[in-house]
């Protein structure tokens, strides 16, 4: 026999919770692949079985980031897919099923916050407002999203512990294994992303709402928290300091070639900015967006990035409005500290996991973006739910069901009041529930997360532009269909010329232009265009390679020896370059040119064997077979392995010098 208070506390709550997310969210089980899932999929390429998986985790997810526990879920999903092709189907329903998690660790934790404090029916209404609200969709609809999902998971239930270590009753021994158990959760949440630090700099305010309680704020209770909030700094520092360090072998054992990776302008323009009055400006706008974001059910976009959020100084009245309004909600919560301290704990959890992401500390990709505001949006809905509480406590369930409003403080499970307050939530949490089927329908498939989004953004975003037409460009040229090429490539230069209206210091959305016009087989354009981008950025590689096509294949020698020097200088490494430009100097009556600039590569490394192949190619042009089959021979030393020029060696050799060819034949595979 289930106890009434298990079932209307927990089974029923949970319960529901668990509907409600499926009906918001469980159409992202039919996605597919989306934008940026694939980070994971390819860290995780090579691993076949439990064997491989050791070998991945020493690999750094990106340069500025090191997130193992991601990628762990991600090697086990592969392993038990037998090494096959990722099911993207199951994927996702690991996000939904972790989404759900999510919920119910905060619940937990909200129960265990005096009812004092937190009113009584504040955890179903804080939890379900947090699960439903739209801003979520791209963290449960997009694989690669599930860093910061895990980051949540492990976070709170490092809250969850630590909070039953300020509550509990129990012996000191136990309070320690609950401590411990809880900070091995936060290593766990720190290596899924970091944001599982923002749970630990709201260590010191759980601490000042649960020991505070009850209690005036005196001398002794603000040195018991001036202490903690120097331990958690401690702390915050010393696993900051191990993780970097595993960061760095990270990217020592993968050997990233990749030095930085600096903010561009196209990403968040106050990069450019150096007066920190901008900055401090910018930080204002950044978080009233994110402010804005939290509950608004739409303009939630894939990628943000300039020219999204303008650049204004701070003198601009538009700053101060923002800033005052949010000065208001900072004050209202240090007003309320000692009367509605979950109130308070909301308000400054909300700006506390802002920090990070506001463009203070440092600008960040994008500007903004839905994923960066995960975590503060847990602490927005415990504030707005602790005035929800209040409402429905004092007026709702009286005047919309003819109840008495009970008390906040009251324990006592009633049958008919939760079936009131379970109407209330429903209607509550079903104002979002188109926005959340449409926007999970939306991130479907790569392409509808651009179909959906760039007509909203159209020139006011540079990089989803870019975005897009990179990847409509890349499946163009990668398909046979002549109908797909054609659609695929009509949307790149669509996106192309958007992202040129945006911002015309880009040069990969002038390349765009490019690919797109000759994939469209508009050559004349093409070439047109290419002249242009030309002029405006000399190294363009697309630009150079389809002009100076166009001169060799005319007969234009002259330009086609700028061209391949300029795209030699490009590509110094590329063999076929270095060749096509020697060859033209040498067809454009430049032997001594070519022979020179051979030398001048064969100087700088003498165990290359392309500088000697060259010089085979040169002299087989111009006849001199000796000169020839000479440098061959030294470039299969050096490592070049080609069995159809190395036959012609031998004939040479067969007339000339029998042992010599005997000698080659070592070389042929």
């Amino acid at each position: 026999m289930i106890k009434k208070e298990t079932l209307y506390t927990y089974i029923l709550p949970l319960g529901l919770m668990s509907v409600i997310i499926f009906l918001h969210f469980g159409a992202v089980i039919h996605n597919n692949i989306s934008l940026d899932d694939s980070y994971y999929y390819e860290q995780v390429g090579n691993v076949q079985t439990f064997l491989d998986i050791p070998d991945v985790l020493k690999k750094n997810f990106s340069y500025v980031d090191y997130r193992p526990v991601a990628t762990l879920t991600f090697a086990i999903e592969k392993v038990f897919s037998e090494g096959a092709v990722f099911n993207p189907h199951i994927s996702h329903g690991i996000n939904l099923f972790i989404y759900l998690l999510n919920s119910w660790i905060l619940y937990l934790f909200l129960l265990q916050i005096p009812i004092s404090i937190r009113g009584k029916h504040l955890p179903l209404i804080a939890t379900l407002l947090f699960v439903t609200l739209p801003l979520h969709t791209s963290m449960v609809a997009n694989i690669k999203s599930r860093d910061g999902l895990l980051s949540l998971l492990f976070g709170m239930t490092y809250l969850y512990l630590f909070l039953k270590v300020l509550t509990s009753q129990q012996f000191k021994l136990q309070q320690m294994l609950w401590l411990i158990l809880a900070i091995l959760f936060l290593l766990l949440g720190i290596y899924s992303k970091l944001d599982a630090f923002n749970f630990l700099m709201a260590t010191p305010l759980l601490f000042m709402f649960f020991f505070g309680t009850g209690k005036k704020i005196n001398f002794k209770w603000i040195a018991r928290v001036a202490i903690v909030v120097l331990i958690s700094y401690r702390v915050f520092t010393f696993l900051f300091d191990i993780w970097t360090q595993n960061k760095i072998q990270a990217i020592e054992y993968t050997q990233n070639e990749v030095q930085s990776d600096p903010i561009l302008f196209s990403e968040n323009p106050i990069v450019s900015y150096s007066d920190f009055s901008y900055h401090l400006a910018y930080g204002v706008q950044t978080i009233f967006e994110y402010l804005k974001m939290v509950f608004r059910p739409h303009h939630h976009y894939y990628y943000y990035g300039y020219d999204m959020i303008p650049v204004l100084p701070i003198t601009d009245p538009i700053i101060w409005i923002k800033f005052l309004i949010l000065l208001l909600i900072g004050i209202s919560a240090i007003v309320l500290l000692k009367k509605n301290r979950i109130y308070s704990f909301g308000v400054l959890f909300f700006f506390i996991c802002l920090a990070y992401c506001s463009n203070l500390v440092t600008p960040v990709s994008g500007i903004v973006a839905d994923r960066y505001a995960y975590t503060a949006s847990l602490g927005a809905c415990i504030a707005l739910s602790t005035l929800l509480t209040m409402i429905w406590d004092s007026y709702l369930s009286k005047i919309l069901f003819k109840s008495p409003a009970l008390s906040p403080s009251t324990q006592e499970i009633d049958k008919k009041e939760w079936i009131y307050l379970l109407s209330f939530i429903v209607l509550l949490t079903s104002i979002y529930l188109p926005f959340n089927r449409k926007r999970s329908h939306d991130w479907r498939s790569l392409y509808s997360i651009f179909e959906a989004d760039l007509p909203e953004i159209g020139t006011r975003s540079y990089e989803a532009n870019r975005i897009a037409l990179r990847n409509y460009i890349e499946d163009g040229m990668a398909s046979n269909d002549p109908a797909i090429q054609k659609e695929l490539f009509t949307k790149g230069f669509e996106a192309s010329k958007r992202a040129i209206e945006v911002y015309n210091k880009g040069m990969e959305a002038y390349d765009g232009v490019i690919y797109s016009l000759y994939g469209l087989e508009r050559f004349e354009d093409a070439l047109s265009f290419s002249r242009l981008t030309i002029a405006k950025f000399d190294t363009t590689e697309i630009g150079w390679r389809i002009l100076t096509e166009y001169y060799y294949s005319n007969r234009m020698l002259d330009s086609a020896v700028i061209g391949y020097k300029a795209l030699v200088d490009m590509n110094p490494g590329e063999e076929n370059l270095l060749l096509f430009y020697v060859t033209t100097l040498q067809e454009n009556h430049q032997l001594g040119t070519a022979l020179k600039y051979i030398d001048s590569i064969q100087q700088i490394d003498t165990s290359q064997y392309i500088p000697y192949r060259a010089k085979f190619h040169v002299y087989l042009a111009e006849k001199d077979s000796l000169k020839a089959v000479e440098n061959l021979e030294i470039a299969m030393s050096k490592g070049w392995r080609d069995n159809q020029m190395l036959d012609i060696a031998g004939q040479y050799w067969w007339t000339k010098d029998q042992k010599k060819w005997e000698e080659l034949k070592k070389y042929l595979q």
